[in-house]
């Protein structure tokens, strides 16, 4: 056994609610604990031979299902923040904001690396890259320390749109 003290009122996690040592009984000839759960059921009667065991049992699987909801979690917020494109679709209508997320998890190559549209112009506007009309090639976005661009037609109307959005 391990040096925590196992009697009445001891408590621990578990995946279906708190579990607490209620009672010490004797049954047929071993000594065992009253255990219930705070999420409901019956009471459990567990050997203390066998307690340390189903504690570590509990505990882990409490652990397991902690860290897979906080994944699921975080998974669930980068995707709606993903999808949301920092807030440039939220004010589409639907139809629209399926287009354009469609279009912005499009893949385009950059220095031979394929990344997402969208993730491209996310890229460029925090590099410092803006937006501007040019008279003769039209809209585009530039970098205005190398006066490198890349024109509408390069990265969709779309992109150029999320990166005007992006810039303000």
């Amino acid at each position: 056994m391990t040096a925590r003290k196992l009697d009445v009122g001891f408590q621990w996690p578990s995946k279906e609610g708190v579990r607490e040592i209620v009672a010490r009984r004797e049954v047929h000839g071993n000594e065992a604990f009253l255990v219930i759960t705070g999420g409901g059921g019956l009471p459990q009667i567990i050997r203390i031979l066998e307690i340390e065991n189903e504690i570590r049992r509990d505990t882990k699987n409490y652990e397991s299902r902690q860290r897979a909801l906080h994944e699921q979690q975080t998974a669930a917020t980068q995707k709606t923040e993903h999808e949301s494109w920092y807030g440039f679709t939220d004010r589409l209508n639907p139809t629209a904001r399926a287009r354009a997320i469609a279009v912005l998890e499009g893949s385009v190559r950059r220095n031979g690396v394929a990344v997402k549209r969208g993730d491209l112009i996310v890229m460029l506007v925090k590099e410092g890259w803006i937006v501007r009309r040019s008279s003769s090639l039209g809209r585009l976005i530039e970098d205005s320390k190398t006066g490198s661009y890349l024109l509408e037609k390069d990265v969709t109307k779309t992109a150029l749109d999320l990166a005007e959005f992006l810039g303000r």
